[in-house]
């Protein structure tokens, strides 16, 4: 099944309106983060782009980091965990072999927030060529 199919299906079945995917050759180096709580190392098939984290952390010039992560999960269109909320920190990853990912801009899930960030999803088979680099960014609350 094509990664697109396969994006749009995950999404569903999570109970989320579906993103328009496209496929996208992703290729070895990139930069991709994703979610995190606490000590939570489980990797799932969504990240988003380096960008993205960048504006987060507040690493250009003349930014600050986001406080809370709300304002993230927001942008993603995540809805919180109904035990612990939105996730406190997030975790970068990078590419070691090329890939094919769905990727797309969050905007089907306005429920749960603007949207805006850009999002890849990455299918079961090619999560063993993401590997954590072990930077973390921690926010310092996950709510406004």
């Amino acid at each position: 099944m094509d990664v697109t199919a396969i994006a749009a299906q995950n999404q569903r079945s999570g109970g989320y309106s579906v993103d328009t995917w496209i496929a996208l050759e992703v290729p070895p180096m990139t930069k991709l983060w994703q979610g995190a709580n606490k000590g939570n190392v489980n990797i799932s098939n969504y990240f988003f782009s380096e960008q993205d984290a960048r504006e987060v952390t507040g690493a250009y010039t003349e930014t600050q980091a986001y406080r809370f992560a709300e304002t993230l999960w927001r942008m993603a269109q995540v809805r919180p965990h109904p035990e612990h909320g939105f996730r406190s920190g997030i975790i970068e990853y990078v590419v070691d072999l090329p890939l094919t990912a769905a990727v797309g801009v969050c905007r089907a899930n306005t429920a749960y927030g603007s949207g805006s960030i850009f999002q890849y999803f990455i299918a079961d088979g090619d999560l063993d060529k993401v590997f954590s680099t072990g930077r973390r960014f921690k926010f310092e609350r996950t709510r406004y």
